[in-house]
């Protein structure tokens, strides 16, 4: 065993008194938050311009005409909708294999309810082998080259599901009802900026998740489809921060000065002002306002940087999101829900999101059916993984190439001491 527990139990024994000293310190900020949201519920214009003039750092978020602090029950389920789902996994290049290659997994699901109960689920397997799926070359620059492992993988990964939804929504023919569900954030965070250019852009972006995100813009204009990303436990910040920049004392001060975090009036080695309702994340303060079932106001995230990938690409499909709590009966959760702008400024297309979604968390055990399903057949397990490996080298050695491991590779196969 490598891992030194003795010397870890140490490191962890300072860990609880850290814990409990910042539930503490959420516990007394809460209240303070909750004050600051309703205080700010009825003047949405001047939280408005008090975020768009302020200078910071953080990533705010802007509510699309409901209070800040307003919760909404769910609406009515219809007797019959279908669930849209589609998630994917990967094995990513490996430098040490005898074959340069990835493997992506795709699963899709449809589920109908209703009087004519249905449900179509399966994946699909995209093995890529060839120069041209494995390099991307940039037409501007013949030197430049972007192998597609990693990062770059994990977003064609997310380019795929987006596109597997648009084909699935083109096909729906029912005309009922329909919620188009993905995993995760809608937006290809883990892009570099230095990898925005090129074949990249063109392949993941252009040609990729926008004209998928084109296509279901389109499809919902003509079919009763609500697109949407579900986040369960989410990480997002963005209300938190904009109470923060609400409760700034700068605007009250002689002269009064826009919100600006680089001029903090805080006194040295003390908190800042706005500390009193820092919350670590979104997901207390909404714990705190919403009751089972409900979900919260629409917001979209302002104060992008210019250079940001949502803020250079995704024009229309720029993302907007409320919060969902789980309904009774299931484990209680605090959920994200990510959805294109035209999306969150339809509100018809927002309640029905609303209220599929708490149908498919009852469905789930408080997590959306038709994701789970698809996650179930994406997903490629060790086994799997390791039965990959195997066949991959018996195809290579019938063809009398060699498979010898590399030196490293074969380290991590045997002990020799």
């Amino acid at each position: 065993m490598t891992l030194d527990f003795q010397r870890l139990a140490k490191q962890l024994d300072d860990l609880a008194p850290r814990l409990r000293e910042q539930a503490e310190e959420g516990r007394a900020r809460l209240p303070q938050a909750l004050d600051a949201a309703r205080a700010w519920a009825d003047r949405p214009d001047s939280l408005r311009e008090r975020l768009n003039a302020a200078s910071t750092s953080w990533l705010l978020a802007e509510p699309l005409g409901e209070p800040i602090d307003a919760t909404f029950p769910a609406p009515p389920v219809p007797d019959e909708y279908v669930a849209l789902a589609s998630d994917g996994s990967h094995v990513d290049v490996d430098r040490h294999s005898p074959v340069s290659c990835y493997l992506l997994n795709m699963g899709r699901v449809r589920i109908r309810y209703g009087s004519q109960p249905e449900a179509d689920l399966a994946s699909q397997p995209e093995l890529a082998f060839e120069d041209e799926r494995l390099v991307l070359s940039d037409r501007s620059d013949a030197s430049h080259e972007d192998v597609l492992s990693g990062n770059l993988l994990a977003a064609l990964r997310s380019v795929r599901e987006v596109e597997l939804l648009a084909r699935l929504a083109t096909e729906e023919d029912s005309g009922l009802p329909t919620l188009a569900l993905l995993d995760g954030t809608l937006v290809l965070w883990g892009l570099a900026r230095r990898e925005l250019r090129g074949e990249v852009k063109r392949v993941l972006l252009d040609e990729g998740i926008i004209r998928a995100l084109d296509d279901l813009k389109t499809l919902a204009g003509q079919k009763p489809i609500a697109l949407a990303s579900y986040i369960s436990h989410p990480g997002g910040s963005e209300v938190a921060h904009t109470l923060r920049l609400a409760v700034c004392p700068l605007p009250q001060a002689q002269p009064p000065r826009p919100v600006d975090c680089r001029r903090c009036p805080r006194e040295a080695d003390e908190p800042r002002p706005c500390d009193a309702v820092g919350l670590t994340s979104d997901r207390p303060l909404f714990r705190a306002l919403l009751g089972p079932g409900q979900r919260s106001a629409v917001f979209r995230r302002t104060n992008l940087e210019p250079t940001s990938i949502e803020k250079q690409f995704y024009s229309q499909h720029s993302v907007a999101f409320f919060y969902l709590r789980t309904p009774d009966g299931v484990p209680d959760d605090i959920a994200r829900v990510e959805m294109p702008l035209w999306i969150g400024q339809d509100e018809q297309k927002v309640g029905l999101l609303h209220t599929l979604l708490i149908d498919q968390c009852r469905r789930g055990l408080g997590y959306p059916l038709a994701i789970m399903e698809a996650h179930e057949q994406a997903v490629i397990g060790g086994p799997e993984r390791e039965a990959f490996r195997r066949l991959l080298e018996a195809q290579v050695t019938a063809e009398g190439f060699s498979t010898a491991p590399s030196g490293k590779d074969l380290s991590k196969r045997a002990r020799w001491l």
